[in-house]
């Protein structure tokens, strides 16, 4: 498979609190596209949820094209 270039900038920066509830929601999409029971999903709430204070105590970066957020990622001590 050939990939082309993407003709769009993508930013990547540090996620704002006012993300918190749109990287929610991409967060559950994300799941729901592995088609995971409903069960699942209520099991994993605390954790796919992002809170303020998840996004105060982990580095979270959210990517954006044309200042539309397409995903996120975080880095989480353990």
């Amino acid at each position: 498979m050939i990939v082309k270039p993407i003709d769009m900038p993508l930013v990547i920066r540090q996620a704002f609190d006012s993300d918190s509830d749109l990287l929610t929601k991409i967060a559950f999409d994300a799941k729901q596209t592995w088609n995971y029971p409903q069960e699942y999903l209520l099991i994993w709430k605390d954790e796919l949820t992002i809170t303020c204070d998840y996004l105060k105590t982990n580095k979270v970066f959210v990517a954006e094209v044309n200042e539309v957020v397409v995903g996120f990622c975080s880095i989480v001590t353990v």
